[in-house]
């Protein structure tokens, strides 16, 4: 029994893994899309999109650093985020929608949360802003 167990534990495991990994590369491609708009069409080419996602990565980082921290006791359990753990934005309902995550039924309440999703793709952001710096060479 404890075996059968430990395989649904580490499935469930797998799958939030999965589902991060999908919405931070879908917010991560979104936002690098976004910087690469703003900033051809002010004229700051990819020096402005460096720039860009490392600011809006920093930010990310400080609102996922914040949205991971603990319910306070005093709260009793009162969510305190946007969203709660058994819901999802559209957002992420059209991520469900779309291979490789419809394959697989993941609750909400299941997921990482919000403030989790949210440093993840923080980190790929600064990645990002980081491979821009380093691989290409993109420097001002």
């Amino acid at each position: 029994m404890e075996g059968a167990r430990g395989r649904s534990t580490r499935r469930r495991h797998w799958l939030q893994v999965l589902d991060a990994l999908v919405y931070s590369l879908a917010v991560t491609g979104l936002l690098t899309l976004a910087a690469s708009v703003l900033s051809v069409g002010f004229g700051g080419g990819l020096v402005g999109v460096k720039y860009l996602l490392f600011l809006v990565g920093f930010a990310l980082f400080a609102i996922g650093a914040i949205g991971m921290r603990p319910t306070p006791a005093w709260k009793n359990g009162d969510p305190t985020g946007i969203v709660g753990p058994d819901e999802e934005t559209r957002f992420q309902g059209t991520l469900h929608r779309l291979p490789p995550l419809r394959r697989y039924d993941l609750a909400p309440a299941e997921r990482l949360s919000a403030g989790a999703k949210l440093f993840i793709t923080s980190l790929l952001v600064l990645g990002t802003s980081f491979f821009l710096e380093t691989v290409f060479g993109v420097v001002a």
